[in-house]
């Protein structure tokens, strides 16, 4: 593990990556399907239920500073056990790489290139992942400070840009399947996308700069990541409605194929999108890191990335074999397996929480 250190500002930010990039390509197919055109209210429910896994997360986060999640999982279950949870998140987070870049690959030759072969696309992604991650995590951060402020510009020119075309009608009835449907897609997107930003706790607290303020930092960065999500699914719900929606694998992207400003600029959906796009290489270059620092025994194994990378992108397309396989993955396995980590997390905690009390009647 490298000795470099990011700043507080920086890891939060990172943590709240996997919400944002799992959204657009996995999120927000989930929720509508569920809960139709009462979604924006299942992110608002999400929202809540969130900052349990927050909680959580700060939890695992604090105890044992200078060690990563592996480590202390070996300090807490001994050499054996540790090792064994440590695969399994470790497969996990494979799995989460695997439909994160199916999603990336797909998007791209659906909407920008359709007549250039995929292997062209892995192959051009697969030396980008791979050179980032060779870098470390501080390059990584540092590259994300910039795109975030991207995303923060981008966002705001695509909110005033949809707004015009927002009819409150698109959003009516209100409820009218009860209330069931947006709670059980709020928990279901709980799963698929707060979940995951367990990949941070590759990183010890103890490496962070002025790491006080990360608790802050954490709760702000995720209220505004969940902003970004409402305000994208209750606009797109609002300027095209369910019916259209439905048409759609990509809903949020047809919206902004409405935008244009003065009346003459148009066509601006592909630069604004690439705030999903740029969100989404990160991500995935963060759960690279991830497993290659759980498995590596030390930082001499520089194939290690490399494999696993192509391990990624080859299997992706192996198991995806068109976009209604990977629609029915996401939807009837992927969320368990989130829950799969969600369940080792509170293990985790459990532990932890059971040897500090023994500690304190020692």
């Amino acid at each position: 593990m490298s000795n470099k250190k990011i700043s507080s500002l920086q890891f939060s930010i990172l943590t709240i990556l996997p919400i944002l990039s799992l959204f657009g390509g996995i999120g927000l197919y989930d929720i509508l399907k569920i809960a139709k055109i009462d979604a924006y209210i299942s992110t608002i429910i999400t929202t809540i239920l969130g900052f349990i896994v927050i909680a959580m997360f700060i939890y695992i986060f604090n105890y044992k500073e200078k060690l990563s999640l592996p480590e202390k999982n070996i300090y807490l279950f001994g050499k054996i056990i540790g090792t064994i949870i440590n695969y399994i998140l470790c497969a996990l987070m494979f799995f989460i790489a695997l439909t994160l870049i199916y999603s990336i690959s797909n998007f791209i030759i659906t909407q920008f290139l359709t007549k250039t072969p995929m292997i062209i696309i892995l192959l051009f992604m697969g030396i980008i992942m791979i050179y980032t991650v060779s870098k470390g995590i501080e390059v990584i951060a540092r590259a994300e400070i910039i795109f975030f402020a991207i995303v923060i510009l981008l966002t705001i020119i695509s909110t005033l840009g949809v707004i015009p075309y927002f009819d409150v009608d698109n959003l009516k009835p209100y409820m009218a399947d009860g209330s069931n449907k947006p709670i059980y897609a709020g928990i279901y997107f709980l799963f698929t996308n707060v979940v995951p930003i367990t990949v941070m706790l590759i990183y010890p607290k103890a490496n962070i700069c002025n790491k006080n303020k990360t608790t802050k930092y954490i709760i702000v960065a995720y209220l505004i990541a969940m902003l970004f999500i409402f305000l994208a699914t209750f606009l797109t719900i609002g300027a095209l409605g369910i019916e259209l929606i439905e048409l759609f694998p990509h809903p949020e992207y047809m919206v902004l194929k409405k935008i244009s400003f003065l009346g003459f600029i148009e066509r601006i959906e592909n630069v604004i999108y690439t705030k999903w796009l740029l969100n989404n290489f990160i991500c995935f270059s963060l759960i690279i890191y991830y497993i290659t620092n759980s498995i590596r025994k030390c930082n001499k194994q520089k194939l290690l990335p490399i494999i696993v990378t192509i391990s990624v992108m080859v299997l992706s397309q192996l198991l995806f074999k068109d976009n209604t396989q990977f629609k029915w993955f996401i939807f009837n396995i992927y969320p368990y397996l989130n829950l799969a980590l969600f369940i080792i997390l509170i293990i985790i905690i459990l532990n932890i929480f059971i040897r500090r009390n023994i500690i304190k009647k020692a």
